[in-house]
């Protein structure tokens, strides 16, 4: 008589749930618990059928599979700055920015050419008039006003517009430094006056050219009362002894280009006072421009 071999029957869990029923979980042959109710981690392990065994490892290898794709796409999840770069590697390199152009010296400003309106010479003493021609200077006589004429002319490429001229004539006891002071001032009032009290002064002019014959003016001697004052032999003396000092003073104004310029002059007689004069120039009021 031959024998059979057992017949192989499938092993299930022998553990009894809540309601007093099997679990009836497939555990590997010789495991009474499957998996989830066995008690160590070993006899989980043994549990474990062939076909559970391998969905255990696919499913080990799939969670592994998503932590490293999630790794890698956060590795690879760049922020903008790097994006940008990214970018800027790839672009072609960019041409070197120009070179600033070294500093050049300022151009010299050119001054605007303008005209000069001058005293042509000094001062000068009274001349005779003879057939339409001035003489040369001589010495004051007795009984005639005391007066100076000076010449004046343009030079320069543009006409100019000249002015009413202010001038006086002071008599001092000395030709010191105050005494200058205090006749440039009172002249300076003068000025002021003049201008304030003349408004047409201000429309009154005369074209004036470089190369025309120039012009000329006469300047009085005026007492404290406003009369001219006459020569007597008295004043001759003064004036050669130097008890009497002769200042004159003068102021033209005039405009190049529209714009306000004055030729001053100030000067005193130096003792004797005869011909040919000695003139000698003030500290102050000899600023032309």
């Amino acid at each position: 008589m031959s024998l059979q071999p057992p017949t192989q029957l499938k092993a299930t869990c022998q553990y009894r749930t809540a309601s007093g029923l099997f679990c009836k979980r497939s555990v590997a042959y010789g495991e009474d618990r499957c998996w989830q109710h066995a008690d160590s981690w070993s006899h989980r392990w043994k549990s474990l059928t062939r076909n559970q065994t391998v969905t255990f490892f696919f499913g080990v290898a799939g969670i592994l599979g998503l932590i490293l794709a999630v790794a890698v796409e956060f590795r690879h999840k760049l922020t903008k700055q790097e994006i940008a770069q990214e970018v800027v590697k790839e672009l072609p390199p960019a041409s070197p920015p120009p070179r600033p152009e070294p500093a050049r010296p300022d151009s010299p400003v050119k001054p605007t050419p303008r005209t000069f309106l001058f005293l042509d010479g000094n001062l000068r003493f009274p001349q005779d008039m003879n057939e339409g021609r001035l003489s040369a200077e001589r010495n004051f006589k007795v009984g005639e006003r005391l007066f100076f004429n000076y010449f004046y002319q343009a030079r320069g490429p543009n006409p100019i517009q000249s002015f009413p001229n202010t001038r006086w004539i002071y008599l001092a006891s000395d030709s010191k430094h105050a005494t200058q002071a205090r006749i440039v001032k009172d002249f300076k009032q003068i000025i002021a006056k003049d201008w304030k009290n003349n408004p047409q002064f201000a429309k009154a002019y005369s074209l004036m050219h470089d190369g025309d014959l120039g012009q000329w003016n006469t300047v009085f001697a005026y007492s404290e009362d406003g009369q001219q004052i006459i020569v007597t032999q008295k004043d001759l003396d003064d004036f050669r002894s130097g008890a009497v000092v002769i200042f004159v003073l003068v102021q033209i104004p005039y405009k190049d280009d529209g714009k306000w310029h004055y030729l001053r002059r100030c000067q005193f007689l130096v003792p004797p006072a005869v011909v040919p004069a000695v003139w000698h120039f003030c500290d102050s009021f000899n600023d032309s421009d």
